[in-house]
């Protein structure tokens, strides 16, 4: 196999708990260490879309995607 292509249709994704979102200066900068996301969080540079409940019982996690991130971050940009 040399190829492989998979489309699967949007409706067949979960829909998430929550989604953020940032502007691109300012998820770069949570991305480079330069912003905490939480920091970010509380001055409503990172927003929080759907469940905050959720999202805040979930911080740890929510954490270690931003530390995974930052890993990747370093060779992309």
């Amino acid at each position: 196999c040399r190829k492989i292509e998979y489309k699967p249709a949007p409706e067949s994704h979960p829909k998430p708990a929550f989604t953020l979102s940032a502007s691109y200066k300012d998820i770069t900068a949570i991305l480079l260490g330069k912003l905490n996301p939480m920091t970010a969080m509380m001055t409503s540079k990172l927003k929080v879309k759907g469940s905050m409940g959720y999202m805040m019982r979930n911080v740890p996690t929510v954490l270690d995607f931003v530390r995974v991130a930052r890993e990747v971050t370093t060779e992309i940009l």
